[in-house]
């Protein structure tokens, strides 16, 4: 998670802009579609009430690109780690694996409450790492580490039919150790103000602060 602040304030949040995100018509959850024309009629339908203006503007937390044949993952904050977006990559793309095997073979989907979803992304924008998370198919609450770690487990056959199990079980037990982005940038501001998050940002994206090298990539000498 990243963004904890808005207009300099800490807003108490590990990512308020999530918040801010779901200001957007089309940002979100959304229905389950019965076929791919029923997708492409819902956004033409979107279009041409004057929504929004184009394809592009949809935001759903997961939707078929409008360029591209690949489906993209949009619920996440920003990740100024290299590390952290290999790791939502090879997530996501073990999931997607996963569910069009089962599609495939003929299997439903889990049925999941909308108002659950919300809970959910709710609840993982206030908490983040360091908290309970929802879980929508049971309703209940779960610490995250525990909830991340289920799903790792759920998704090992398909991590390892991509050949990303062991980088993403390395890079999972790294981020739970070294915590939320947005934690980090509470102690980037403790000690230095905004103008320090800013700097320690920067330095994430760039990799060249300690602990945030790309996977497989050697320190400097």
């Amino acid at each position: 998670m990243s963004s904890p602040f808005w207009l300099g304030a800490d807003t108490g949040y590990a990512s308020y802009r999530t918040l801010i995100w779901q200001r957007w018509p089309t940002a979100g959850a959304f229905g389950r579609f019965g076929s791919a024309a029923e997708c492409d009629q819902t956004v033409a339908d979107l279009v041409g009430c004057g929504v929004i203006t184009d394809p592009g503007m949809i935001y759903f937390d997961v939707r078929p690109s409008a360029h591209l044949p690949t489906l993209e993952l949009r619920i996440c904050d920003s990740c100024p780690r290299v590390e952290d977006v290999v790791l939502l990559a090879g997530l996501f793309r073990a999931l997607v694996i996963r569910e069009t095997a089962a599609a495939m073979a003929g299997s439903p989907p889990v049925p999941v409450r909308p108002e659950l979803l919300q809970a959910a992304t709710w609840r993982a924008a206030q908490s983040g790492l360091h908290g309970d998370l929802v879980n929508p198919v049971t309703a209940t609450p779960v610490p995250a580490r525990g909830l991340i770690g289920q799903l790792v487990a759920d998704l090992r056959p398909a991590l390892e039919a991509a050949g990303d199990w062991e980088l993403v079980g390395r890079l999972v037990r790294a981020a739970l150790a070294q915590g939320s982005s947005a934690a980090r940038q509470r102690v980037a501001r403790a000690t230095g103000g905004l103008r320090n998050v800013v700097d320690m940002l920067l330095a994430e994206t760039r990799g060249t602060l300690s602990g945030c090298r790309p996977p497989g990539r050697p320190a400097a000498p």
